[in-house]
């Protein structure tokens, strides 16, 4: 049971076990199911979510194996499970009519779910969808085992700002480097740093996976209006689609 405001944070029940929420808004408004790049957690959707939950209520999990949500196990493939974890999400609040959006490596388990389709999806936005890439899928999740000088600590602190540089994450070149400003904030940066290493040892398999799956391709089978967003431009694609008497 989601419990508290701003956000509303608790876990859900899902078949590869327990997948952290939080939810911005008053449920009573249109509903968005918002899905995280990877790596990363639900927490870097923070400011989106709540700049949308003047107009809608913004439901953003933790993909399961990342942050506070529970890793399947290992026998289990990882980016249907986080498909399952979506489903488990909107059925658990009821979501009515909402909207589906992820950004990045997201897509991934966004188009797996779309294309199994559920009655009450009203539409797909995704945002800089990733494309199958071997190079990517070996170096977009590193291991940050241990180390007495807290090597681990700064590791994942530099992945994360230079994901607020480039896209992804470990390209350096001028044509990688985002469209919009990245929040370089320490404070912001130290909570996504303790965000993701709670789940130090499992957060790698589900941005791994998601960059050997193609998401267009996939969402070919789903029944759903599907729309791609410029390069930071999901939160106005998202607010063009919310009913207009939301």
């Amino acid at each position: 049971v989601l419990a508290g405001t701003n956000p509303a944070k608790g876990f859900i029940n899902a078949p590869s076990g327990q997948v952290f929420v939080r939810a911005y808004g008053d449920p009573s408004k249109p509903a968005v199911l918002l899905v995280h790049d990877a790596p990363g957690t639900g927490l870097a959707l923070e400011s989106l979510a709540r700049d949308l939950s003047a107009s809608a209520y913004v439901v953003t999990p933790d993909l399961p194996g990342v942050g506070d949500s529970d890793a399947p196990a290992l026998e289990r493939p990882i980016l249907q499970c986080a498909a399952d974890a979506l489903a488990a999400v909107a059925d658990s609040l009821s979501l009515k009519r909402f909207t589906l959006a992820a950004m990045g490596s997201g897509c991934a388990a966004a188009a797996i779910f779309a294309a199994a389709g559920h009655a009450q999806l009203a539409s797909v936005l995704l945002e800089h969808p990733q494309t199958p890439d071997d190079i990517a899928d070996e170096v977009i999740a590193p291991e940050l085992p241990l180390s007495p000088e807290g090597a681990h600590w700064v590791k994942a602190w530099l992945m994360l700002r230079d994901n607020q540089i480039y896209q992804p994450w470990f390209d350096g070149r001028v044509q990688a480097q985002r469209q919009t400003q990245g929040n370089f904030d320490a404070a912001w940066l130290h909570d996504q740093t303790v965000a993701l290493m709670r789940s130090r040892q499992t957060y790698h398999r589900y941005p791994r996976a998601a960059h050997r799956h193609d998401p267009i391709q996939t969402l070919q089978a789903a029944r759903t209006p599907v729309q791609i967003a410029d390069s930071g431009g999901l939160g106005a694609l998202i607010l063009s689609t919310l009913p207009k008497n939301g």
